[in-house]
C-alpha cells in the first residue's frame, strides 16, 4: 500500500492505493472494467509492450489463451 496524491474536484487529495499489474492481451483487456465498482473513477489503463523476452511473452500468450 502506498500514499498517492491526486487532484479531485479542484482539491489535492491524499489517499492510500494499491498498484495492481495484470498481464493480458488486447482482446481481453476490456473484460474486467465493468466489474470494478470500488472506486468512482478506477484507473484502468493499457500499456503497450514494445519488446521483451520472447519466451516470457509466449508464456503470457499461452496463459491468457487458456483462460
Amino acid at each position: 500500500m502506498a500514499c498517492f496524491l491526486y487532484i479531485w474536484e479542484g482539491w489535492i487529495q491524499p489517499d492510500a492505493e494499491v498498484l495492481l499489474v495484470m498481464k493480458t492481451t488486447v482482446r481481453k483487456f476490456t473484460a474486467p472494467s465493468n466489474r470494478i465498482i470500488a472506486n468512482e473513477l478506477p484507473e484502468l489503463i493499457a500499456l503497450p509492450v514494445c519488446a521483451g523476452s520472447e519466451r516470457y511473452l509466449e508464456w503470457v500468450r499461452q496463459t491468457v489463451a487458456a483462460n
